[in-house]
């Protein structure tokens, strides 16, 4: 099975200069994990996941004070509702990860698989030239179970 066969389409996009909050809503609106950033001539030039979207506790040598951190910014100094107030002016170009661990259609899905395991990536884009044409994410990697489990 090749990852043609296991991806998702078409992809979501977003431009470098849309706001994190319209982003969210295409995540949300479309029920998806990731969006993939793209430039003008449609050039993926990055990535925004949902875990983009959490708060993570920076380690801090010989500290026990640990407070969470977003996009940035210290929770407990600003609080939720203003850190998130702030995805309406913070564009994606500051959050999505510029490097981009991606498929061909023509790889194996055990490629999927591979790199979802020692990346720990829920989400692979599938380029093309440098374009995004798919998607393949964790429950795609369930059609590959179910044509094993049908040919066994």
């Amino acid at each position: 099975m090749k990852v043609q066969d296991l991806m998702s389409k078409p992809v979501v996009t977003a431009k470098a200069d849309d706001s994190l909050e319209s982003v969210a809503r295409q995540m949300l609106n479309k029920k998806i994990g990731s969006v993939v950033v793209v430039d003008s001539a449609g050039q993926a030039t990055g990535i925004i996941t949902e875990s983009d979207f959490q708060a993570h506790e920076p380690a801090a040598p010989l500290d026990s004070f640990r407070q969470p951190k977003l996009w940035g910014q210290w929770i407990g100094l600003h609080g939720l509702d203003d850190v998130y107030a702030e995805a309406r002016r913070i564009k994606a170009s500051k959050i999505m990860q510029k490097t981009i661990v991606s498929l061909r259609e023509d790889d194996p899905a055990e490629r999927a698989v591979d790199l979802m395991m020692r990346h720990e990536f829920h989400h692979l884009p599938v380029l093309r030239d440098g374009k995004p044409v798919g998607m393949v994410a964790h429950h795609d990697l369930l059609k590959l179970a179910m044509a094993r489990a049908r040919a066994a």
